[in-house]
């Protein structure tokens, strides 16, 4: 870092109590609540939710050409700055990213939500359909390793206390989604008070197939002189949209997988891991 980052950063930072980085995990509702705390008047959300300025394999390059804080408007009313991306909880793909958020001399809070392991494996998977580059398998280790929660804790851990990491339960997000709020205000000591008015609707998966997605990028558009509802019609019946679930003996394989880890993570954090099927007693069950 040079020092006209390091001064750009003490001149903005002089508004901000916290950074905040809601570091994950994918498919567990981040987006849902990056479009909850937008209503905080005294958070700075960045340019985009996910800018992944820390991360080395994700994000544009656009993002990560000045300071850090280049990304936020900072107005003095703001006492946080907020960033969304998920890239932060994707060790070993993203190695590294908690050591550079210690280098950058921030004062960070991270917030990380979870989610019943192979919902969230099966939520990206189908939403990854969309990239025909994308080649992982439902049990592939990078999918295995986002939900396991522990591992990618145990990064942010060398470097930063317990204490400033809250961990979330998606099922409390989506049934009750202002005590969810409330307590990530109550981490950031934030005196705003969040009255829900309208409950936001958790962004479901988009089903596609892969097969009209390739035929599409090889017409390039020179169908569009065909009516809408007649397209529609035979993409319908042309290009069956289901969504790929896992098989029980794809289950056991995760479940075995992930079991020794979510278990140190459920003691650790307080999350009741054996409601998603994970407890000493059944090892070797599905």
């Amino acid at each position: 870092m040079n020092d006209k980052s390091k001064m750009d950063i003490k001149l903005n930072q002089q508004y901000i109590k916290y950074n905040v980085f809601l570091i994950g995990a994918m498919k567990c509702g981040t987006s849902t609540i990056f479009k909850y705390l937008q209503q905080n008047p005294q958070i700075c959300m960045p340019i985009i939710k996910e800018p992944e300025y820390f991360s080395k394999t994700l994000g544009h390059s656009k993002y990560k050409d000045g300071a850090y804080l280049d990304l936020f408007t900072i107005q003095p009313q703001h006492k946080y700055t907020f960033d969304g991306s998920t890239g932060y909880s994707k060790f070993p793909l993203e190695k590294g990213v908690p050591k550079r958020i210690f280098e950058a001399n921030l004062n960070p809070k991270f917030i990380y939500i979870v989610r019943n392991p192979f919902d969230r494996i099966e939520s990206h998977y189908n939403y990854m359909q969309k990239d025909l580059g994308w080649k992982n398998t439902m049990t592939s280790d990078h999918l295995i390793n986002i939900s396991n929660y522990q591992l990618q804790l145990k990064e942010y851990l060398k470097f930063f206390k317990k204490a400033d990491i809250l961990v979330l339960d998606f099922d409390e997000l989506r049934s009750d989604p202002e005590k969810t709020i409330t307590k990530i205000h109550t981490f950031l000591e934030s005196d705003h008070r969040f009255e829900l008015t309208e409950k936001i609707q958790n962004n479901k998966t988009k089903l596609v197939n892969k097969n009209e997605i390739r035929l599409k990028k090889q017409l390039n558009g020179k169908l569009k002189w065909i009516p809408k509802p007649i397209k529609d019609f035979f993409r319908n019946r042309l290009f069956l949209k289901r969504k790929k679930t896992l098989t029980s003996k794809q289950k056991l394989k995760i479940k075995n997988a992930l079991q020794e880890d979510l278990l140190k993570f459920g003691a650790e954090f307080n999350i009741n891991v054996e409601k998603w099927g994970f407890s000493l007693n059944n090892h070797s069950k599905t």
